[in-house]
């Protein structure tokens, strides 16, 4: 036993040398691998709690967000549907301005030119001086 041990020890300070730079260039590789394995968890960690935030760990993420675009997209369609009937009412209304109202001030004026022409007729009947002469 001791002959193989003296056959595999190493015979120079060079082979010493190279099995000990084999061990650093090992421990090396090793602390790179775990450095490089810690930082990758930290941003791990930081992309969850980006997405996660207070979020439920009960519910699936991408579902919230797939109700919330339904319901955005219901509120832009019954925002649309308030717009359309704006568009109507504005188009009533300047429908009213346009046609119905110059015939309304027309009648009005009519309708006051033939009052005015009454009381001209009925004053004199009431005229204090002329009913007792």
């Amino acid at each position: 036993m001791i002959t193989e041990l003296a056959q595999t020890a190493p015979s120079s300070v060079t082979e010493v040398t190279g099995i000990y730079g084999v061990i650093a260039a090992v421990a090396v590789a090793i602390v790179v691998q775990v450095s490089t394995h810690l930082s990758n968890r930290k941003s791990i960690k930081g992309i969850r709690n980006q997405v996660e935030n207070s979020h439920p760990p009960d519910r699936n993420l991408r579902d919230d967000l797939d109700k919330a675009i339904a319901v955005s997209q219901q509120v832009l369609a019954q925002v649309e549907r308030v717009n359309d009937d704006t568009r109507w009412l504005r188009g009533e209304v300047r429908d009213i301005r346009n046609d119905d109202l110059p015939g309304i001030r027309d009648e009005i004026g009519a309708e006051r030119e033939a009052r005015l022409a009454l009381e001209r007729r009925i004053e004199p009947l009431f005229d204090p001086a002329r009913r007792y002469p």
